[in-house]
């Protein structure tokens, strides 16, 4: 594939994709893609508008005449002094800590010793959560860092994304989990049981899901959304008795999805680290459904050939092919809840699959197609679009799925 690089694109990159754009914009934007399809059209081969990206988003001109665009929900690459590259969430150890090797958010994970066990942000703007006693070397597997013994029946298991760190804390016995906290130019913010790093201006840097409480390794079923207790310095989970197993998700990336649960109907699951679920694991008790928000910036006035949205379907009740459906609803929030969710405004796309119960019926990505939707949001100049994933029958176990959170939305169209 053939990349276009230099000054002359830097202008024109943020209007290909953000531009509510002026005529000499607009413009730009146009020669900068013609120069790319006619580059595509003369090598045969797909040709980049590099500058043209972000976190999210790749656009490349095909050597047939028309752009494609895919914009996921989650950062796919990092911009760094030499460009853009892949996210890459592999941990190695230094003086310092464990880092990953490329992250949209500056992380550190404990080395071992007094160090902090997690670090977001640098030393201006950051925060630092610190175990309450020495930590043991970490034990490093890719994007995961454990350690064992963290304290006398407790391993502490770190996996990094590509925007924060998803943590578990298991716990033989359970009282009280307590962090220490160390702020840099942010203050805490209780949020709906998570937390929020805020500025001097009030906007959020950093966040913190509510806390998952669960047995260890006990599924779906047996987790509960526990809550985080704010106290000078530090911050308290309070946890019940027997044993116990906690998720921590913490993050430097405002996200774009959300999940609701009927049997925790005034729970926000925004900004969770978690997978995206849909459908019940207990014949109905609890029903969740997923949404996720879509960049169309730089679509309006084009002319749609296609649009798709694939996900990794991760997990099935068992591999037989159950209907999951993708709808446009309204908009979603941090205030999202069972309670409080979009209106359901229309089915795109019904699929019948089962992805990832066993080697019989491994884990896939899965395509819905969103071409009637992505036209609109064309046609109105729509900034972003919102897709909520459920479940056809929401009362029947064998419709249990999960997909990652990070699907992909994907539009071929023409200038």
């Amino acid at each position: 594939m053939t990349v276009l690089r230099g000054k002359g694109f830097l202008a024109i990159a943020t209007a290909v994709l953000v531009c509510a754009c002026t005529p000499a914009a607009a413009a730009d934007t146009s020669a900068a893609e013609r120069t790319a399809l006619m580059e595509a059209r003369r090598s045969g081969q797909p040709v980049e508008l590099a500058e043209a990206a972000d976190s999210r988003t790749r656009t490349v001109a095909e050597p047939g005449g028309t752009l494609t665009t895919t914009r996921s929900v989650h950062p796919e690459r990092v911009r760094t002094p030499a460009g853009w590259v892949p996210v890459d969430t592999t941990l190695r150890l230094a003086k310092d800590g464990a880092a990953p090797g490329a992250t949209v958010t500056e992380i550190r994970l404990s080395g071992g010793g007094a160090q902090p066990l997690l670090r977001l942000g640098d030393a201006d703007r950051g925060v630092a959560v610190r175990w309450p006693s020495s930590l043991p070397k970490p034990e490093l597997d890719g994007n995961t860092a454990r350690y064992r013994q963290a304290a006398p029946g407790v391993d502490v298991i770190a996996r990094v994304h590509a925007s924060g760190v998803r943590m578990t804390v298991e716990a033989a016995s359970a009282g009280p989990l307590r962090f220490a906290l160390d702020t840099a130019g942010v203050a805490v913010r209780d949020r709906d049981g998570g937390l929020e790093f805020v500025d001097g201006a009030g906007q959020a840097l950093f966040a913190a899901g509510a806390p998952m409480v669960g047995v260890p390794r006990g599924g779906d079923a047996a987790q509960r959304p526990g809550r985080y207790v704010v106290t000078p310095g530090a911050v308290e989970v309070p946890l019940p008795e027997g044993p116990v197993a906690v998720e921590l998700s913490f993050t430097g990336e405002k996200p774009n999805w959300t999940m609701v649960d009927s049997g925790f109907a005034k729970v926000s699951y925004w900004n969770s680290a978690g997978p995206a679920k849909v459908g019940t694991y207990d014949a109905g008790e609890h029903r969740l459904r997923s949404f996720f928000v879509f960049d169309t910036r730089g679509l309006a006035g084009r002319e749609i050939d296609s649009a798709s949205v694939t996900g990794m379907e991760n997990w099935s009740w068992s591999c037989a092919p159950k209907p999951v459906e993708l709808w446009r609803t309204g908009p979603v929030d941090k205030a999202t809840t069972w309670e409080k969710q979009p209106e359901w405004l229309a089915k795109l796309s019904t699929l019948s699959v089962a992805k990832g119960y066993n080697a019989t019926c491994p884990a896939g990505p899965v395509t819905f197609d969103v071409t009637p939707l992505i036209k609109e949001a064309a046609v109105q100049g729509l900034p972003a679009v919102t897709v909520g994933l459920r479940a056809a029958d929401e009362a029947d176990n064998l419709h249990w799925k999960r997909f990652e959170n990070n699907p992909v939305l994907s539009v071929q169209f023409r200038q």
